[in-house]
C-alpha cells in the first residue's frame, strides 16, 4: 500500500471494451516536477471523479503496479488536498 500526493497535471480517459464503463490515466507531479503514473478502474473512478482536474492537489491511496517497464499507481481511494 503507498500514500502520495501531488498535483494533477495529466488525465486520459478512456471506455472499456468490456463494458463501456469510463476509467483514466493519470500522472501526479511533486513540487520538483517528478511524476508518478496512476490508472483509475472504473469502479473507483466512479467514486473519485470530481478529484482528477488538472492541477488538483490530492491525495492518492492505493499499491504499485511493477509489472510493466514503468511503476504505476494503481488508485484506491483519493482525497482533495487543496481546492
Amino acid at each position: 500500500r503507498i500514500r502520495i500526493g501531488g498535483v494533477v497535471s495529466r488525465v486520459r480517459l478512456i471506455y472499456t471494451k468490456k463494458n463501456g464503463s469510463e476509467m483514466a490515466f493519470a500522472s501526479l507531479e511533486n513540487e520538483l516536477g517528478m511524476a508518478i503514473d496512476c490508472i483509475i478502474f472504473p469502479s473507483v473512478f466512479t467514486k473519485t471523479r470530481q478529484f482528477w482536474s488538472k492541477d488538483n492537489i490530492i491525495l492518492v491511496r492505493g499499491h504499485l503496479d511493477a509489472k510493466s517497464e514503468r511503476v504505476v499507481i494503481i488508485v484506491d481511494d483519493v482525497t482533495q488536498l487543496s481546492s
